[in-house]
Parts: structure tokens; C-alpha cells; sequence
């Protein structure tokens, strides 16, 4: 990579949420590396007092690649934990009846529905 001349570094700020947290990047330029430093930094403060502003890297939330099998699992597992799924499965075949099983079946067909399952 050729050699720049002028400055050889920037910095960029870089929104890690959409709340509007943000961290701040250094850029070498000559080798396009990239770290994170704190924004009390001295070499950021001269930059800034020396006029310059940080390009904005707006925030992109991240790709969710689970299947939907995955996701209902999850979600499944968010409103009852596994113990509890399988007592209530035990309960419905040992007693015939079961409130807890009754209430996770339902929850199972909506979410089979919003994932289709």
C-alpha cells in the first residue's frame, strides 16, 4: 500500500446501539488498521481542538440467521424453562390434566403460528 501524504490517521465515531451509544475508532491510513480508544484519549482531543470531526458510522443492527425452529425454541424457553416443560408433560400423561401443560400448549401453537413451525 502506498504511503500517504499529509495526515496519516483519522478518527471515526461509530454508533454501537440505536439508543445512541457510540464508541470512537482510530484509522491509520497508511495500513487501514482500525482500533477502538477511549474518547478521553490526548491524540483524539488535539485532533478535535485542531477543528476536525469523526466521520459518523451509523449503527446497523446485527442479521438474526437462526431458523425459525430456532427462534421458537428460544422464545419457547423464555417464557418456560425446560424443567418446567417437561414436569407439565409428565403431569398431562401421568394424570390425564395439567393447568402448567394446558398454558404451554397454548403458547406453543401461538408461537408456531408466528413461526410457522
Amino acid at each position: 500500500m502506498p504511503e500517504i501524504e499529509g495526515p496519516t490517521y483519522t478518527f471515526k465515531k461509530r454508533f454501537i446501539d440505536d439508543l445512541g451509544g457510540f464508541e470512537i475508532v482510530y484509522c491509520n491510513l497508511n495500513s487501514g488498521a482500525e482500533k477502538t480508544v477511549n474518547p478521553d484519549k490526548p491524540l483524539f482531543l488535539e485532533w478535535l481542538a485542531a477543528g476536525n470531526t469523526p466521520e459518523e458510522i451509523s449503527y446497523t443492527p446485527p442479521v438474526d440467521t437462526r431458523t425459525p425452529r430456532q427462534k421458537f425454541l428460544a422464545e419457547l424457553y423464555q417464557n418456560f424453562d425446560r424443567d418446567e416443560l417437561i414436569e407439565a408433560s409428565i403431569e398431562k400423561i401421568a394424570l390425564g390434566n395439567s393447568a402448567t401443560f394446558d398454558a404451554i400448549r397454548a403458547k406453543i401453537l401461538e408461537l408456531k403460528a408466528k413461526y410457522k413451525a
